[in-house]
């Protein structure tokens, strides 16, 4: 199939689109979704809600500096997404670049994560612990099914599609273990009673290469499955991530 110049919001949510499970990015640098979420799922008090917030919305316009930047490393993405050919060295040069300026924000928000933590009682530590670990891969492979449905994808595409995420999570595995290390010590420093800076940027420095070959091995997955879907289930697909995007938006405006 020919491939299709797709524009990156379009390209975006074919990470959600997956039929294998990949674990999550270790360092979504930059990433919309509220950080109220995941503390959303332990049972705040008022008061509680109220302090996150305040915590985070700090953060936020304190992030917002970085604006220029994002943009700048977005329009670097969506020009690599559309060359007619893979170019892997461009692709870790600007993955490497997105990540070490997204180094001030990931470390803002892991701060942030710090001070909001303590907020929560020890009982609820210990349930939003739980909550964390318990997240149901059910859920999400059936999510995944049901845009699959919605597609009508083609039992060639579904084909294509699995055996682009079979060969992503082959060679994922490579560096699996370096991340999950970096991933379990670095909730321990959000976790702490104190946040320890110069522990969470050592930890990070280490971690670069791990974090840059993972970025790179989801990139290029996106990249192939751009020429899987037709110009009309692209389009499907956009309005589908918009929509659920904006139900996301109206939950954490609640929490």
């Amino acid at each position: 199939m020919k491939r299709q110049l797709l524009n990156i919001s379009t390209l975006a949510t074919l990470a959600c689109f997956t039929f294998v499970n990949i674990p999550p990015a270790s360092a979504k640098l930059g990433h919309q979704q509220s950080p109220m979420r995941a503390f959303s799922q332990v049972d705040l008090s008022e008061q509680q809600k109220q302090e996150m917030r305040s915590i985070f919305t700090v953060t936020r316009e304190n992030n917002s500096v970085f604006a220029g930047e994002r943009n700048a490393i977005k329009q670097q993405m969506k020009d690599l997404m559309n060359m007619p050919s893979w170019d892997e060295a461009s692709a870790r040069s600007i993955i490497t670049n997105q990540i070490e300026q997204g180094k001030s924000i990931a470390l803002s928000l892991a701060k942030a994560r710090n001070q909001a933590y303590k907020v929560l009682t020890e009982d609820q530590k210990l349930a939003f612990s739980i909550n964390k670990q318990s997240k149901s891969k059910k859920d999400r492979k059936s999510y995944r099914h049901r845009i699959a449905k919605k597609l009508q994808l083609s039992d060639k595409q579904v084909s294509q599609i699995q055996a682009i995420d079979q060969a992503t999570k082959l060679q994922m595995q490579v560096i699996a273990d370096p991340i999950k290390l970096y991933r379990s010590q670095m909730r321990a420093i959000t976790k702490a009673p104190s946040f320890d800076e110069d522990a969470w940027l050592a930890l990070h420095n280490n971690a670069l290469n791990s974090i840059v070959a993972r970025k790179l091995l989801k990139t290029k997955a996106k990249y192939d499955k751009a020429a899987v879907l037709s110009p009309k289930q692209n389009a499907k697909l956009k309005n589908m991530m918009k929509k659920r995007q904006a139900r996301r938006v109206a939950v954490d405006s609640i929490n």
